[in-house]
């Protein structure tokens, strides 16, 4: 007997953990010697800036250099790190930034240093430092106690080392210094998400809703808690809304369509994933999620056609492996489910689900002790099981006891 032990709907593109990135640029302020702006140096450097040429800003801001005075090359070695910031080159406008620091503490300058700092903070983020950022945005503070963008800035770098406690307190200072900062409402909203306290992010969410009506990442990550809570006439609201202000965006449509796999809608599931497709031909997650609403639909050949494409697109994907493999083992195809089930759990040894269809391929073959191994095996891993799957798993043992 096959037992239809439930494969692995892959999860929300866009989890909660994606959260606002530091809406931030670099700050520069200062007048500029009327001598240096005869040049037109400035005025070159910033045209070229504000057309993504960075090399040709670079070279004009360092012929600036020549002939600027002190207080006008806080400016310009912040314009050229500015530059190896979208460069990505992150030594060279941390190199610039130490220049620009020197020079501007000379000055007792604590607004121009501070916003230097801010600066430094914003490279050593985007390196991945988030420890060297918070020590940049904590200097800041030590002066500077009313800078709503440093409490954020520090929040989500807190936020990236899963310090969640911490990075709350900063978007609640960020948001008490500025009552209408949306995006600390959003990422303090994404914190809660984590911390599975839904409810709290529901709220701020919808608060920044309220202060920005038009910014679909906001519905779309709203929906994506109601997901979470199974609140899915909620969520689909909600990706309805994100799609309608961004309808080019293939995530809100992977999400609707994976909400409505949730509610045993699979027509309209497989609906949304052919957009997101479309929308996005590479889309590894929304062909192994149509796969599955075609196996819950019994259509076997097209579900293997479609997480065979997920695998082709992302051959370290053991859920991939372990769907296709289940419905083989669904078609009688025991070779090749034993093939593809070997491979998901050589790409995760703890692939609880992969586990069970290893179990029931032994079954199948009525080596009972082979199969109790597997299945004992899974319930070890039980955390990654629902209810439901750990009485399967259970029921499948006693009738393993009962031979």
């Amino acid at each position: 007997m096959i037992f239809g032990f439930i494969g692995i709907i892959l999860g929300v593109i866009i989890s909660i953990i994606t959260f606002y990135i530091v809406r931030r640029t670099f700050e520069y302020k200062s007048f500029i010697d009327k001598d240096v702006l005869r040049t037109g140096l400035f005025t070159k450097g910033f045209e070229a800036i504000n057309s993504s040429q960075w090399d040709d800003a670079i070279s004009y801001f360092k012929q600036a250099l020549k002939i600027a005075v002190t207080k006008d090359k806080i400016t310009v070695f912040n314009q050229i790190a500015r530059c190896y910031y979208h460069k990505k080159d992150y030594e060279e406008a941390l190199k610039n930034l130490s220049i620009a620091l020197g020079i501007v503490k000379t000055l007792k300058n604590k607004n121009a240093e501070n916003g230097i700092l801010s600066n430094i903070g914003l490279i050593y983020f985007a390196k991945g430092d988030f420890l060297s950022a918070i020590e940049q945005y904590n200097k800041i503070i030590d002066s500077d106690i009313k800078n709503p963008n440093i409490f954020y800035s520090r929040g989500v770098s807190y936020m990236k080392l899963n310090e969640y406690d911490k990075a709350i307190m900063d978007f609640s200072k960020a948001i008490e210094l500025n009552p209408k900062y949306t995006d600390a409402f959003i990422n303090r909203g994404s914190t809660y998400g984590i911390m599975k306290e839904y409810n709290k992010s529901i709220n701020d969410f919808t608060k920044a809703i309220e202060l920005n009506p038009h910014n679909a990442d906001t519905y779309f990550m709203r929906g994506t808690v109601y997901i979470d809570m199974e609140k899915y006439d909620l969520a689909i609201c909600d990706f309805n809304k994100a799609i309608e202000l961004k309808p080019r965006d293939s995530s809100s449509y992977y999400n609707r369509g994976t909400t409505y796999i949730e509610k045993h809608e699979d027509d309209l599931a497989i609906a949304d994933f052919n957009k997101a497709i479309e929308l996005n031909p590479k889309f590894a997650k929304a062909y192994h999620n149509r796969g599955y609403a075609y196996g819950n639909k019994q259509e076997y050949d097209r579900a293997i056609e479609d997480y065979s494409k997920a695998i082709e697109l992302n051959p370290q994907s053991a859920s991939s492996y372990n769907n296709r493999g289940d419905i083989y083992l669904k078609k009688l195809k025991i070779e090749e489910a034993t093939i593809d089930i070997k491979k998901a759990l050589e790409l995760d040894s703890k692939l609880a689900v992969a586990m069970v269809s290893m179990g029931e391929i032994y079954q199948i073959k009525n080596d009972s002790k082979s199969a109790r191994h597997w299945f004992e095996k899974a319930l070890e891993n039980k955390n990654q099981l629902s209810e439901d799957q750990i009485k399967e798993v259970q029921q499948l043992l006693k009738e393993l006891e009962n031979k």
